[in-house]
């Protein structure tokens, strides 16, 4: 008998043989779970893959993205946080890989895969009255994958919109604030979205398996 070694994957609570995680088992985009034999995967136009619950409640249209970008300013706003309007974009894979490669990302790079990144501008002010010049920034845009479910988009859209936020604000608060920093105050914000979906305070009411996915990434 041979014995197979297994590990979890961690967004899915699944043993599964070690050699499938590199030998081109498709796996969700989204939840990252490896296909199981017999189930049906959703392929996206950008070559992506999705499960049959995830495909369930993802972000794909106009409409859809104006009401996630509503739903992360209204948990903003509960916690006396006053976030630009900022353009959202749903993109695919590539757009997000081009603009990478030109520099103007904002992203985690550590990563193995980016769903979202910022785009910014940045300038120095003048130096004034024996100040030196500091760097400011200014928001272009925020790209977001597009084919996600509804609870992992907005996770996504409070992280960049808090980077955001605090890059805006960047000569008032901490204009020295390391990377590592606002690293870790954009994934606590969105763990607080993800608290904050789960809870009575949001308007929508989520499914089973969404509730699994907030408890996975929380």
């Amino acid at each position: 008998m041979v014995k197979l070694s297994t590990r979890n994957i961690h967004s899915g609570d699944e043993d599964i043989v070690s050699s499938h995680v590199d030998d081109g088992t498709p796996r969700c985009c989204s939840c990252e779970r490896l296909k199981p034999r017999g189930t049906t995967y959703y392929k996206l136009d950008d070559g992506r893959k999705l499960c049959q619950e995830c495909i369930e409640s993802i972000i794909n249209t106009d409409h859809g993205r104006r009401s996630i970008c509503l739903e992360v300013q209204n948990f903003y706003k509960k916690l006396n946080v006053k976030v630009e309007k900022i353009p959202v974009r749903l993109v695919g894979r590539q757009v997000i890989i081009d603009a990478m490669k030109e520099g103007n990302d904002d992203s985690d790079r550590q990563l193995p895969v980016i769903r979202a990144v910022g785009l910014f501008e940045k300038s120095l002010t003048s130096a004034f009255m024996g100040r030196p010049s500091q760097l400011c920034y200014e928001v272009k845009e925020i790209l977001i994958w597009y084919g996600l479910p509804r609870i992992l988009t907005g996770s996504l859209l409070a992280q960049q919109m808090m980077r955001a936020w605090l890059r805006l604000n960047s000569l008032n608060c901490c204009p020295n604030m390391s990377p590592e920093v606002e690293k870790g105050i954009c994934g606590y914000f969105a763990h607080r979205w993800l608290e904050y979906s789960s809870s009575s305070y949001s308007s929508k009411k989520l499914s089973e398996f969404e509730e699994k996915l907030c408890r996975k990434r929380n």
